[in-house]
């Protein structure tokens, strides 16, 4: 069997004790609306039970 290196830098134990930060995370995440040839405008749809909602 092979040698495996343990690896427990700052990011292991970041992600052990949940020290996401969620927000920065949220904005590298999502894309820019305005770029990327995406409509201005978007038509939100809910799907209920019984309605379709626009």
């Amino acid at each position: 069997m092979g040698f495996v290196k343990v690896v427990k830098n700052k990011a292991y134990f970041k992600r052990y004790q949940d020290k996401t930060d969620y927000y920065a995370w949220k904005r590298l995440v999502i894309q820019a609306k305005n770029k990327y040839n995406t409509s201005k405008y978007r038509m939100i749809v809910h799907v209920t039970n019984r309605d379709i909602i626009c």
